[in-house]
């Protein structure tokens, strides 16, 4: 659900920079408004899968802990908190 929304906004944003007399004002608001949603929904991604399989990760995740992982040790793949099963590891790289 929260991947169609997405792509429902990204749609809009992109008939909006097509159709604007400053694309490039609106790509940056484009920018701002679909990266913190991408990264929301990479956590709320790695809630459900801490929660249905609390072997996934080391600990087990919250919504605080899945967004402090999906912005700093997802991108980096080291800390405290890690993936513990294969398909979990290859989504947070």
């Amino acid at each position: 659900m929260g991947l169609v929304v997405f792509a429902v906004i990204i749609g809009y944003h992109a008939r909006a920079i097509a159709a604007s007399d400053v694309p490039h004002l609106r790509m940056v608001q484009a920018v701002a408004s679909g990266l913190p949603m991408l990264l929301l929904l990479f956590a709320a991604t790695y809630v459900l899968i801490a929660r249905d399989d609390p072997g996934s990760f080391s600990q087990m995740l919250n919504r605080t802990g899945a967004l402090y992982f999906t912005l700093t040790v997802s991108p980096r793949s080291a800390s405290v908190t890690s993936p513990r099963t294969a398909t979990w590891r290859a989504s947070s790289r």
